[in-house]
């Protein structure tokens, strides 16, 4: 159980370095610069062992990641760039959701967008989520953005509008619930 270092140094303290205290929480393999010394580097990626047989955890920018890829910034320029370099009329480049279930069904959730906040208490909480559903297994789909409620106390059941693929209906309020529908012009706030 005794713990261990050790690194490869390129040239300008570039270091790749490992640590393993053999309780199958807490290795990685860890990139990082400015420090001589084996340990000390500042990282820059790190690959987190979870568990005793994984699977790994990958950081950028953090030394905890906390989902599979786990990207931290402190700025406010781009976080995530995808490019494609392509020159011809086709998509691209693409960001692909994936629900790989061995059993679809209809009204499945599939993969989500949320757009999350800190409150002044330092609590994280949801805002809003935009997420895709099956509507028919094998035949049509439907897209949902949700809204939280005006108090910030996370996500809520509201859904503000449906793009129904199955009927070809963009629907407002499915749920009935009480939420106001209006159009405002440049000088009138409810032209509807």
């Amino acid at each position: 159980n005794t713990s261990f270092s050790t690194g490869l140094m390129a040239p300008d303290n570039v270091f790749i370095q490992t640590d393993s205290n053999n309780n199958g929480s807490s290795n990685y393999i860890d990139f990082g610069h400015g420090s001589s010394t084996v340990g000390s580097a500042t990282s820059m990626m790190r690959i987190v062992m979870t568990g005793t047989t994984g699977p790994g955890q990958v950081g950028i920018g953090t030394t905890s990641p906390g989902a599979p890829l786990h990207v931290l910034s402190t700025g406010t320029s781009t976080t995530l760039l995808l490019e494609s370099t392509d020159a011809d009329a086709a998509d691209a480049p693409i960001l692909e959701l994936y629900r790989n279930s061995a059993s679809p069904a209809n009204t499945d959730d599939l993969g989500q967008i949320l757009w999350s906040a800190e409150k002044s208490d330092g609590s994280k909480y949801g805002i809003t989520k935009m997420y895709g559903q099956i509507n028919t297994v094998d035949n049509s789909d439907r897209l949902m953005i949700n809204v939280a409620s005006s108090g910030g106390s996370g996500l809520n059941d509201y859904e503000y509008i449906r793009l129904d693929g199955g009927v070809r209906d963009v629907i407002i309020n499915e749920g009935g619930q009480d939420i106001d529908f209006r159009i405002e012009g440049d000088s009138d706030t409810a032209l509807f």
